[in-house]
């Protein structure tokens, strides 16, 4: 179960993930102390399986880990990793039958087994995620974007073009671990700014877009907020939006010529 909850929690850090390792801890401390107290199994002089007082105590560890699995499907979803936030749901729900299943027909090994599967499935899902992700960022790379503009051109209502400033002058300057820490930073801040149902991609060197799926004005109104929030935070970048205009391609490339204006504007003003 441990295996399985430090493959989820990927996109969490800090704190909170150093927290979700203590029921694990305290029951793996119960069950050493099991074997001279008996507390959680025992081998009676038959050689049957026993349980103790706390004989449960790994499921109630797991029951801690299934409210955990709403908090990262949560997170998945913030982030626009709607594949994620599904396979997260569908496997607790198998956690949750292999845990009946052991309760009501008082098997042993059905949960083991369930939690080996969903390991192996979740290293699959994300091994497939390398193929549409970047790597250095982990915002979805070039394929993903015109994959899914042809995919949702339907129901794209909104296409942000970004471009970040300085990445030239830091890889220059600074080397290119600083380059690399530059995109990674101001992505970790774009996808924070993203609203449900937008999407961000990584496009080129220094060049981000962002998708927005069925998307209401309003709602526009308010990413567009984001981003300019995201700009006084620190992130440094120029961009432009286009609402749909007769195709998501056209779209895209008012929403880039719109992008490189705000660029020039944004050097004129710095020249002054």
């Amino acid at each position: 179960m441990l295996r399985l909850v430090t493959i989820m929690d990927h996109n969490i850090t800090g704190r909170i993930r150093k927290v979700a390792m203590l029921p694990m801890v305290l029951n793996f401390c119960i069950l050493m102390l099991s074997f001279k107290t008996h507390l959680v199994f025992w081998y009676d002089e038959s050689g049957v399986y026993q349980r103790g007082p706390l004989g449960y105590s790994s499921h109630i560890a797991m029951a801690a880990y299934l409210i955990y699995g709403i908090f990262l499907a949560r997170a998945a979803s913030r982030k626009g990793q709607k594949n994620e936030c599904y396979i997260i749901a569908i496997e607790e729900v198998l956690c949750v039958f292999g845990t009946l299943a052991e309760l009501n027909y008082n098997v042993r090994g059905i949960l083991i087994g369930v939690i080996a599967l969903n390991i192996t499935f979740y290293y699959l899902y994300l091994h497939i995620c390398k193929f549409y992700t970047d790597p250095l960022t982990g915002a979805l790379n070039r394929a993903s974007f015109y994959a899914d503009m042809q995919q949702y051109a339907a129901k794209i209502t909104a296409i942000y073009s970004i471009d970040l400033n300085g990445l030239k002058q830091a890889n220059d300057t600074q080397g290119h671990q600083a380059g690399d820490a530059l995109l990674k930073n101001t992505t970790t801040l774009m996808q924070k700014a993203l609203l449900p149902h937008c999407y961000l991609y990584r496009t080129g060197g220094d060049e981000f877009v962002i998708l927005c799926i069925g998307l209401g004005r309003m709602q526009i109104g308010q990413m567009t907020s984001r981003l300019f929030d995201a700009q006084k935070n620190g992130c440094n970048f120029a961009f432009g939006m286009s609402e749909l205009v007769e195709n998501p391609h056209k779209t895209f490339k008012l929403a880039d010529d719109a992008m490189y204006l705000n660029k020039c504007n944004m050097k004129a003003r710095r020249a002054q």
